[in-house]
């Protein structure tokens, strides 16, 4: 299977993919640890799926990632970029982008040290923007032949401007204690199963908490990866006024790695 003849089979994927996307938007906290490269050196992964309909109900959503890495010895570096567009009788429903930069480098034994910076836009979750930074230490549990556990922990500042004419609109800072706890797991030849849990208070008051979990299951031939099923939960204890609290999805994508 030459690369032309994988790239043209991820653009009629992106076409026919089949995908159930959520009524209501995914939000705040963007699973990006199983995004990063797995092997030696560049390597890269675009993942994007369609869905359009034409009928009763006009509407059109579309997603792309981008990821790339770099990763040597002791050090990864990773960039991961998302962008979601949706449009509903000629309206605009859905509107949001994200990127997120993150450095690893081994210290010793099992552990690691971690920074990374963010930035988010959510039309519809009524957020301008939400910058964030981040320092901390990851801990590499237990890794066998084809799957890994792994938790981390890191100080996170973060500053998020409202669209005008929401409360609190201005412009807020906060400082954040963001960790998270990882499992991965081959489950045969192309068949791989990855839990990614997070947990975001605020460092001054722990009722205000962010919590996000995602399951998924990838198959992946060659290059190609495909993930049928990914289970996505998000929940904000303080969302924006009229931001519903609790978001839940399932969504399939098909992807290209290099």
């Amino acid at each position: 299977m030459n690369r032309i003849f994988r790239l043209g089979l991820l653009l009629a994927g992106l076409g026919g993919s089949v995908a159930f996307w959520p009524s209501i938007a995914e939000a705040q906290i963007v699973n990006v640890l199983s995004m990063a490269g797995e092997g030696q050196g560049f390597s890269g992964a675009v993942n994007g799926a369609v869905d359009w309909r034409s009928g009763n109900v006009d509407s059109t959503r579309a997603t792309a990632d981008l990821m790339l890495s770099l990763r040597g010895d002791r050090d990864l570096v990773f960039l991961v970029t998302r962008g979601d567009l949706g449009i509903k009788s000629d309206a605009l429903y859905l509107a949001k982008s994200f990127e997120h930069l993150r450095y690893r480098r081994a210290i010793g034994g099992r552990w690691s040290s971690e920074v990374f910076a963010q930035h988010t836009f959510d039309k519809f979750q009524k957020l301008q923007f939400r910058l964030l930074g981040g320092l901390g230490l990851r801990f590499d549990v237990v890794e066998w032949q084809g799957g890994a556990v792994a938790v981390g922990t890191a100080y996170m500042p973060e500053l998020e401007r409202l669209n005008e004419g929401v409360e609190d609109g201005a412009g807020t800072f906060f400082h954040r204690w963001s960790s998270y706890f990882t499992f991965s797991a081959q489950l045969g030849e192309p068949f791989v199963v990855n839990s990614v849990t997070y947990a975001q208070p605020r460092v001054d008051q722990f009722s205000d908490y962010r919590i996000s979990h995602e399951f998924s299951f990838r198959i992946q031939v060659q290059d190609v990866v495909v993930s049928p099923f990914t289970f996505s939960l998000q929940y904000d204890s303080r969302p924006p006024q009229g931001v519903e609290e609790l978001d839940l999805g399932i969504r399939s994508t098909l992807g290209l790695r290099f």
